[in-house]
This record gives C-alpha cells, sequence and structure tokens, in this order.
C-alpha cells in the first residue's frame, strides 16, 4: 500500500480546517433564527386581568353624584370613580428547547392602531376623528416614548397592553365615551374618544429583533353603565380579537 505524501495530509487538513471554519460561520445565524422571538396577542376574556374594574381618581369637568354612592368629590377637586379597563397581552412564544437554545427576549416592542373603523348600515367605515398611533403600555403612562416600547419582554411570558378605559362619570356624559389608551392625546376629546357602537380596530405588533404580527379587534360599546363585571361585559363594553 501506497504511503500517503506529505502533501495530500495538508490537502486534507486544509480541507478539514475549511469545514470547520464554514461550520463555525453557520451556528450563529442558525442560532439567531432558533432564538427569534415570536411573538403573540392573548384572547380577551371578561376575566382578570384582560377586564378590570378598579377605582380611579379623575379630574371632574362637571359635578356627578351617582345615586349609588360608588363615586364622591374629595378636597382636591377630582373625582374618585370606578372605572373598568380592557387589556392585550402581548408575549413571546416560549421556544422548544431551554438554556442555550430558548428564545431571545422580544426588544422594543410596540402595538401600534393601524386604524379604526366604526359600524355604519351595516358596513365599516372609517373614523376620522382618531389618527393611527401606538398605544400606551400598562402601568407606563405619563412616560413620554418609554410608554409605547416595551424594553423587553422574555420568551414564555406576557406584559398588558392598555387598550381603552370606561369610568362611571363618563357615562354620564353626553354621549357617554370610551377613552382609548393612545400615545397621542388633544386637547379635544373626540382625538382619543368613541361613542357608542360596534368598532373593528387593527393593530400591527413589532419588536426589533421579531416578525411583525397583524390582528383585528372587535370593540362593542353600549353606553350603558353596569356596577358589576359580568353584566358590563355582557351589555355594556366587550371586546374580541382575531388573526387577519
Amino acid at each position: 500500500m501506497a504511503a500517503i505524501s506529505t502533501d495530500t495530509w495538508t490537502a486534507l487538513g486544509t480541507i478539514g480546517l475549511a469545514l470547520v471554519a464554514f461550520a463555525a460561520l453557520l451556528v450563529e445565524p442558525i442560532r439567531r433564527w432558533t432564538r427569534r422571538p415570536e411573538l403573540t396577542v392573548g384572547a380577551i376574556s371578561s376575566e382578570r386581568p384582560n377586564f378590570l374594574r378598579i377605582k380611579a381618581n379623575i379630574t371632574a369637568h362637571v359635578s356627578l353624584i351617582g345615586s349609588s354612592g360608588d363615586k364622591e368629590m374629595n378636597p382636591s377637586g377630582l373625582t374618585t370613580t370606578f372605572a373598568y379597563y380592557i387589556q392585550l397581552h402581548i408575549g413571546n412564544k416560549r421556544g422548544r428547547w431551554q438554556g442555550w437554545w430558548q428564545r431571545d427576549p422580544a426588544e422594543d416592542v410596540e402595538v401600534y392602531m393601524e386604524s379604526i373603523k366604526k359600524l355604519e348600515d351595516r358596513q365599516y367605515v372609517p373614523y376620522p376623528l382618531i389618527l393611527p398611533q401606538n398605544l400606551c403600555w400598562a402601568y407606563m403612562e405619563g412616560a413620554g416614548e418609554k410608554a409605547f416600547y416595551y424594553p423587553k419582554i422574555p420568551a414564555g411570558s406576557k406584559r398588558p397592553c392598555s387598550l381603552c378605559g370606561f369610568s362611571h362619570v363618563a357615562s354620564k356624559e353626553s354621549p357617554p365615551r370610551v377613552s382609548l389608551n393612545t400615545t397621542i392625546r388633544m386637547v379635544s376629546q373626540e382625538a382619543h374618544t368613541i361613542t357608542p357602537g360596534t368598532y373593528q380596530i387593527e393593530f400591527t405588533i413589532s419588536a426589533k429583533n421579531a416578525k411583525p404580527i397583524n390582528r383585528f379587534l372587535w370593540l362593542e360599546f353600549s353606553g350603558e353603565w353596569y356596577d358589576d363585571s359580568e353584566d358590563m361585559w355582557g351589555k355594556g363594553l366587550s371586546a374580541t380579537i382575531h388573526d387577519t
């Protein structure tokens, strides 16, 4: 059997090193691909934390004292009242593997309201008073730009984004209004509030390192106030969300 020459060994070594280098170059793209965040939106229901009934202090524009006694004026000029809130829950899907192969956190996540339409004469028509804009993340209102970019959502977890709120005081206005929790708040109420009706709202949820997803939400608002949460969800204010 003929001996393998030095040149052959050198060639084989060179090929081996090239294969190792090529494999090393592939590891990082494969790792990024397998660990890429995958955004999700949870279903909306009448249960907490999707649908909340809480006490809130709001500025009183008129003096309103409810007959149920759940609202009163305090010395600071604020009205203490009950309010209902609907929250979206934006998540980052858990990966198949743990440890090194787990999904990366979704970074700078935002929820952008692409459009809002109102049902008129059996068809949805654009609602021109509200511009496309971001929604605020829950508990981050008033934080400026930070209110609509959530820094990081780890794999397997969710974070609440505020959709809208309806207070007992607002139910006494004419007409009653639901306030959308948008990042742009104009002087005019019409720029961020909606009157009773059925609405179709289109959202895009995106992140710096994840593929955007698109969802449609249907919001039903009768304008009536109910002290019981179950009655409120069924008769006053409710929402459903679907894929495109």
